[in-house]
């Protein structure tokens, strides 16, 4: 999901500033903005806005903004996913083994009423 421009640029003033970042996470950030169509001035303004969000999010909640909450939510919401689909993939099984029953028992019903 994109952040819209003006989502995150809330006073009439821009500020220009240089940072410095290593050659690996300019070629990450580079190609994050290739494939969501961004620029990089962009890319980088919805991640830092999308931090942003984060602290406030965590503030809401009374939980000081630390690298570890953001992992441990991370961890718990994978967590849940994989029981999500966990539990999905056990009813596909269960439902797929009571229709091939229900067929067994339409077609002995079937076979007895042709003999019958």
């Amino acid at each position: 999901m994109s952040i819209g421009f003006g989502e995150f640029m809330t006073e009439d003033k821009t500020m220009q500033f240089k940072i410095r970042i290593g050659e690996e996470l300019h070629g990450k950030i580079k190609e994050s903005a290739e494939q969501a169509h961004n620029s990089l001035n962009t890319e980088i303004l919805e991640r830092l806005s999308a931090t942003v969000k984060i602290d406030e999010f965590l503030k809401e909640k009374g939980e000081p903004y630390r690298y570890n909450n953001i992992i441990e939510m991370h961890s718990k919401l994978e967590a849940a996913l994989q029981n999500t689909a966990d539990v999905l993939a056990r009813n596909e099984e269960s439902l797929n083994t009571r229709l091939v029953e229900m067929e067994d028992n339409l077609l002995k019903k079937m076979a007895e009423l042709m003999k019958g």
